[in-house]
């Protein structure tokens, strides 16, 4: 993790290996019960102990960053991978949506958030057209600015095909 004040930015990187969605479900949660300063720090939160679910204040309005194993059903098996957003997960988004933010605002490419997924079988075909395969065809990326997911709960929503 990286923070730079004069510039107002915080670089995060988290690498996790997992054998099972069960592995990565646990991981999230663990991030997100974690102790991160900075990461308070960013969304506002120091010094509250409730969750973005749990209120009703003005906290409700940040964004919850690593609720993704709540947020999100996940599927991997030899044949595919999918994450796809939950119903709840995206009525949440949408009320919490900001209709202030333009795709012009300079606060929309201050804030961007980047998954990265690697396989240990080559991909065949992705359905979401935002979606990057890697050079080695074991993987895809997508990164998205807060105006791409203020707009659209679903932008992180992806099927992955792989070769048989």
């Amino acid at each position: 993790m990286k923070v730079n004040d004069s510039t107002q930015q915080m670089l995060m990187n988290l690498r996790y290996s997992f054998t099972n969605i069960e592995e990565l479900e646990k991981f999230a949660k663990a991030v997100e019960q974690a102790d991160i300063k900075p990461l308070k720090e960013f969304t506002g939160s120091e010094g509250e102990e409730e969750t973005i679910a749990e209120t009703d204040s003005t906290q409700q309005d940040q964004p919850d960053v690593f609720s993704m194993a709540e947020s999100f059903d996940t599927y991997f098996g030899k044949d595919k991978f999918s994450r796809t957003i939950t119903e709840e997960a995206r009525l949440r988004a949408e009320k919490q949506k900001d209709t202030a933010l333009t795709a012009d605002d300079p606060f929309a490419d201050m804030i961007k958030f980047k998954q990265v997924f690697r396989f240990p079988y080559r991909v065949k075909a992705v359905d979401n057209e935002k979606a990057k395969i890697l050079s080695d065809f074991k993987g895809i990326e997508l990164e998205a600015n807060m105006y791409d997911l203020n707009n659209n709960p679903d932008f992180f929503n992806i099927e992955v095909l792989f070769e048989e």
